[in-house]
């Protein structure tokens, strides 16, 4: 996401986004896209996760509203089977840009991301399906929105590291703490720092159990082409191979084969890119792939590995 703030002042200047509710397109064996069902609220920079009965939950968002806090509370599920959507409980705080995870359990994790309240950017709360049901777990130490390293870890703990420093306007901060989630007491303690505070960066976790986190927008909002691994063993963060191409907002995939494939996103002077290259764990090294045929960014939630293997 190309920082949210920028959204809500340019509507203020005067633009306005469309009325009406957000669409699903579900794509055919016959290779081309037919239209969803609507979710009852449209919304933005929302949360969405795959739940364990296969059923996904959104949650949160940004409505685009000029007049009144234009964050969102609501919560609905699609049932892929009739292919509808329903309204479940709302959250505690209106947030949008969180960070999101699927726990062992099935319930699902939310923290941080911005909200009208400031408390919201450090607040965390827990779905529970079964009791559709949301419940506060321990805040984060420090706040933080947009476009986190978020990952679940051995024993149900969970990573968060990187975004920025919530702020009404730019320039915006990345930073480069981490902390960790124990499901055990709910609770957040700060872990290791990365070596290069980022924001906007992707992140996979690989077939080892590390975590790569991949590029993003640096100080001064500079796009990276640095990378490092999360080692969870250990808790320590080291570099790897750079990439070829600096990039945030990038989408990003684990093969079958491990290796990771990384494509579009922002480059270097701020504009979409098409330059795609590929990662092997095994030699730590980035190898430039086919470009895609369209520039585009904000495309990390939009990229899926097939059982064909293709993306």
């Amino acid at each position: 996401m190309r920082r949210l703030w920028w959204f809500m002042i340019v509507l203020v200047l005067g633009t306005v986004l469309s009325a009406g509710a957000a669409v699903a397109a579900t794509a055919t064996g016959s290779g081309h896209f037919t239209p969803g069902t609507s979710m009852n609220t449209a919304r933005g920079y929302f949360s969405a996760i795959k739940l364990l009965n296969g059923q996904v939950l959104v949650a949160g968002g940004y409505d685009g509203s000029i007049l009144g806090p234009p964050f969102i509370a609501s919560a609905e599920i699609y049932h892929p089977a009739s292919a509808t959507w329903t309204p479940v409980a709302p959250m505690e705080y209106a947030v949008a840009a969180a960070a999101t995870v699927r726990l062992a359990n099935g319930n699902v994790l939310m923290a941080g991301g911005v909200g009208t309240l400031p408390q919201a950017s450090s607040a965390a709360e827990i779905y529970h399906p079964k009791t559709n049901t949301w419940t506060a777990t321990g805040s984060l130490n420090i706040p933080r929105d947009e476009d986190m390293v978020t990952a679940l870890l051995p024993g149900g703990r969970v990573l968060v590291a990187g975004g920025y420093v919530p702020a009404a306007a730019p320039p915006f901060t990345p930073l480069a703490s981490s902390e960790i989630w124990n499901p055990k007491t709910g609770q957040w303690t700060m872990g290791r720092s990365m070596h290069v505070a980022r924001g906007e960066s992707t992140s996979v976790t690989l077939k080892n159990g590390n975590i790569l986190v991949i590029g993003g927008e640096g100080a001064g909002g500079t796009a990276l082409k640095s990378c490092e691994i999360y080692h969870p063993k250990t808790g320590k963060w080291s570099y790897t191979a750079s990439m070829h191409y600096a990039r945030f907002d990038e989408a990003a995939v684990v093969l079958h084969n491990g290796r990771v494939l990384v494509t579009g996103g922002g480059g270097a002077s701020g504009q979409p890119i098409t330059r795609s290259e590929i990662y092997n764990p095994s030699t730590t090294k980035w190898t430039r792939t086919g470009s895609l045929h369209t520039p585009r960014s904000e495309s990390e939630y939009a990229i899926v590995l097939m059982p064909n293997n293709k993306v």
